[in-house]
C-alpha cells in the first residue's frame, strides 16, 4: 500500500489464513452463500458456478473444514447470484438461484441435504441477474425480490408456504441492466423496501414499500458510476439503516447516510477509490467492536491477477479506515461473503475468482492474533524491530512497551531499559526473592570516567513503600543469613553506608530506588573519600521487608565498577 511497510509486517485488526474450499472441477464461480443445509448446526457453503451452470456445496464440519463438492444442480444455466433460506419451513436450508442463460428463478428445495426437486419460479425474466430474500408482504414467511440484466425489471415472488411460490409481482422495468437487488427498511415504517444497482443508468434506487408489496413508490438516491452491488446497514450508529455501494467503473465504495425523513440519502460519501473494478460488498462487524465495517471483493485489470478481496474498518460515526487487503493477487474477485464458519463468533470471510475458479475461506484470527503490537501502531513489534526500533536487551518486545508497562525498568526517564544503559559488572546474582515473589535488582547508570563525576545507583524489584539504602566496598563477599534479614551480604571489608542527608530512599508505589552520587565524596568507615582511577568499587541495596507480618530486611544482587 506503499507506506514503506513490507506486507509482511502489517498488522490489520482483521487477520486472515486461507484455506482453499476442495472446489473439484469449478468454473467461474460467480456468487457464494451459506446457510445451514445439513441441520448440523454449523453454517455451510454453497457455490455458483457460471460457466458450468452449476450450483454446488461444502458441508462444514464445524470447525470451519469444509468436505468435498456435492451438487445441488448441473443445469443452472448462466448462474450468478443464490440465496439461501429455509423457504418450506422444514428447518434446513433451500437456496434460490438467478440463472441469466435461460432467463429463470428457480427454488431448489433441500430433502435432507439432498436436492431433488425444483420449483421454477419465472421463466421469462430477461437476463436473471441477481436473487435476494425478506418478506416484503409481513406475513412472516420470506419471498423472493430478483433484478434482471436485460429487460431492466425488478420484481418479487410471495411465497404462500409449503414451498409454493406466486406468479411475478413486478416493482419495475426501469432500472437499466441491474446488476443487484436488496432490502432494507430505507423509511422506518416496519416494512421491507427494496434496493437495485443499475450499471446502464448508474441508479441506485430505493423502492418503497406502500404496503404489503401492492404498491411501490420509486426513489432514485444515488447516480454512482455503474453501480455494481449494494447492501443497506447502520454504518453510523444511529439506528437508521444506511446504504454501502461498489462502483466497478469508478473503482469506489461509498456509503449514504439515511436522513430519517421518509426516503432520504445524503449525498454518496467516498470510502475508497482503489478498489479496482470493485464488484461486491458485505457488512459485518469483523473486529466485534460494536460497529460495522464493509468488506470488499474487486476484479482488478482485466484478464491479469490483480483481483482483491479488502476491508474497511468503521472507525465510528460511518468514518472509515483505509483499504486493508485480506487476499491480493487473485484472478477476477467476483464475491465476498462473511459468515463465522467455525463459530467462535468472528466472522470469517470467502471469496470467489471467475477466472482462476477458486474458492476460499480466510479465517479470522483477532481473537488471536498472530503477532504482538504492543504499541498499537499497526505493525508487529519484530516488524518495528527490524527497522530500527529499540530493543536494546534482544527480548522483542520493544523498549517502550515495557518502560510503559514497568516504569522501574526506566528509573531516570530517559525512554532507554536502565539495563541497557548500566556499567559494571554484575554479581550475587540473583538475590533471594523478597515478598513480592522477585528477587531485587540493582543497576548502576552513567560513566566510568572519574571526572565526568556521572553515575546514578539504581535498584527496582523492592516491596513498595520500603526503605533502604546503598553500601559499597572495594572488597566482593558473600555472606549468606544475614541475621534479621532474608538475603546475603556480597560485599565485605570496610563497607560505606549512603546514609547522608537525602540518601536514605523509600521505594514508593514503584518498588524502585535511585541516588546520584558523588566520586568525589564517596563514603567508607571512616569518612569520604574520592574514588581513583583503577580502583574497582562494589555496590549493593539494603532494604526493609516484611515477610509473614514480621519485620526483616532483605538486599539486592551486587555490581563491581572499575573506575577509569
Amino acid at each position: 500500500n506503499g507506506n514503506g511497510v513490507l506486507d509482511s509486517c502489517e498488522v490489520t485488526a482483521f487477520s486472515l489464513s486461507a484455506q482453499q474450499v476442495n472446489v473439484g472441477s469449478l468454473g467461474a464461480p460467480w456468487s457464494l452463500e451459506s446457510t445451514d443445509l445439513d441441520l448440523d448446526g454449523d453454517l455451510d457453503l454453497i457455490v455458483g458456478a457460471r460457466s458450468q451452470g452449476s450450483v454446488y456445496w461444502y458441508a462444514n464440519d464445524g470447525t470451519g473444514q469444509f468436505g468435498e463438492q456435492r451438487t445441488v444442480t448441473t443445469s443452472a444455466e448462466g448462474v450468478f447470484s443464490i440465496v439461501g433460506f429455509d423457504v418450506d419451513g422444514d428447518g434446513d436450508g433451500d437456496i434460490v438461484a438467478a440463472e441469466s442463460a435461460s432467463d429463470s428463478v428457480v427454488l431448489y428445495l433441500n430433502d435432507g441435504a439432498s436436492f431433488g426437486s425444483h420449483v421454477v419460479l419465472e421463466a421469462s425474466l430477461d437476463g436473471a441477474r441477481s436473487v435476494a430474500a425478506g418478506d416484503v408482504d409481513g406475513d412472516g414467511d420470506l419471498d423472493v425480490i430478483a433484478g434482471s440484466l436485460n429487460d431492466d425489471t425488478v420484481a418479487w415472488y410471495p411465497n404462500l408456504g409449503a414451498g409454493v411460490f406466486g406468479a411475478r409481482e413486478t416493482i419495475t422495468t426501469g432500472a437499466d441492466f441491474i446488476l443487484c437487488v436488496s432490502t432494507m427498511d430505507a423509511d422506518g415504517d416496519g416494512d421491507l423496501d427494496v434496493i437495485s444497482a443499475s450499471r446502464d443508468d448508474d441508479a441506485v434506487r430505493v423502492f418503497e414499500n406502500l404496503g404489503g408489496g401492492a404498491a411501490w413508490s420509486a426513489h432514485l438516491v444515488a447516480s454512482i458510476d455503474q453501480p455494481s452491488f449494494v447492501r443497506a446497514a447502520d454504518l453510523n450508529g444511529d439506528g437508521l439503516e444506511d446504504l454501502a455501494v461498489t462502483s466497478v467503473a469508478g473503482d469506489a465504495v461509498y456509503w449514504l447516510e439515511n436522513l430519517g425523513a421518509a426516503v432520504a440519502f445524503d449525498a454518496p460519501s467516498l470510502i475508497s477509490n482503489s478498489v479496482q473494478r470493485a464488484s461486491s460488498l458485505v457488512i459485518r462487524d469483523f473486529d466485534l467492536d460494536g460497529d460495522l465495517d464493509l468488506a470488499t471483493s474487486s476484479y482488478g485489470e482485466s484478464q491479469s491477477s490483480s483481483g482483491e478481496l479488502a476491508w474497511f474498518e468503521n472507525l465510528g460515526g460511518g468514518m472509515f479506515e483505509e483499504k486493508r487487503v485480506l487476499a491480493g493477487g487473485l484472478r477476477q474477485a467476483a464475491f465476498i461473503l462473511a459468515a463465522d464458519f467455525n463459530g467462535n463468533g468472528w466472522p470469517d470471510v470467502a471469496g470467489a475468482t471467475w477466472l482462476g475458479g477458486e474458492v476460499e475461506v480466510y479465517r479470522n484470527q483477532l481473537d488471536s492474533p498472530s503477532s504482538v503490537d504492543c504499541d498499537a501502531n499497526g505493525v508487529p513489534d519484530e516488524c518495528d524491530i527490524a527497522a530500527g526500533a529499540a530493543d536494546c536487551d534482544l527480548d522483542g518486545v520493544l523498549d517502550t512497551c515495557e518502560i510503559s508497562s514497568d516504569p522501574s525498568l526506566d528509573i531516570d526517564g530517559d525512554l532507554v531499559l536502565d539495563a541497557c544503559e548500566s556499567i559494571g559488572a554484575r554479581y550475587c546474582s540473583p538475590a533471594v526473592v523478597n515478598s513480592t515473589d522477585e528477587a531485587g535488582v540493582l543497576t548502576v547508570l552513567g560513566n566510568e570516567v572519574i571526572f565526568l563525576n556521572n553515575v546514578k545507583l539504581t535498584a527496582r524489584a523492592l516491596p513498595s513503600g520500603s526503605f533502604g539504602f546503598f553500601i559499597t566496598s572495594l572488597t566482593q563477599g558473600f555472606t549468606p543469613n544475614v541475621p534479621n534479614s532474608q538475603g546475603a551480604l556480597c560485599v565485605q571489608g570496610s563497607v560505606g553506608r549512603f546514609v547522608g542527608p537525602g540518601q536514605i530512599q523509600s521505594s514508593g508505589t514503584l518498588g524502585a530506588m535511585a541516588l546520584d552520587i558523588n566520586l568525589n565524596a564517596h563514603p567508607t568507615p571512616t569518612g569520604l573519600i574520592a574514588v581513583l582511577p583503577g580502583e574497582t568499587w562494589n555496590y549493593q541495596l539494603w532494604y526493609r521487608d516484611a515477610v509473614s507480618g514480621q519485620t526483616t530486611s532483605n538486599f539486592t544482587d551486587a555490581v563491581a565498577v572499575t573506575f577509569q
